[in-house]
């Protein structure tokens, strides 16, 4: 399973709708609030009842919200990813084995190298 994959899994057994932070003025505690799942009640319900930091509190929250644009973005580097790999090649001038990417070649021979461009602005090989 994939991160992209086991992201999904995650938020898909947890509670749907939009989570909300509640900062508390008296204390300054943060909690992290779900929807209900009774949908007749309007209230949240709180995950953390005894407090998070604000900020812990307002990256969860973040987090969850944004899931599918998140796991989205994962699954498109995952499809680039799939097109540029390396390839087993022989460079004719030099009669040496070198490996090319599958995504950045031509059909008059010019391959790029492997790493190719866009797998080191991806962060490079995985």
């Amino acid at each position: 399973m994939n991160l992209a994959e086991a992201l999904t899994a995650l938020r898909e057994a947890a509670t749907p709708g939009v989570w909300d932070v509640e900062t508390l003025p008296e204390t300054g505690e943060s909690r992290v609030y779900v929807p209900p799942v009774d949908l007749l009640r309007d209230d949240y319900m709180p995950v953390a009842p005894g407090g998070v930091t604000q900020a812990d509190a307002e990256l969860i929250v973040a987090l969850v919200n944004n899931l599918p644009e998140i796991v989205a973005a994962l699954q498109a580097v995952e499809k680039v990813r799939r097109i540029h790999r390396p390839l087993d090649a022989v460079e004719i001038r030099s009669n040496t084995r070198q490996q090319v990417c599958t995504g950045c070649g031509t059909d008059a021979g010019n391959w790029e190298r492997w790493p190719c461009p866009t797998i080191r602005a991806l962060g490079g090989v995985s």
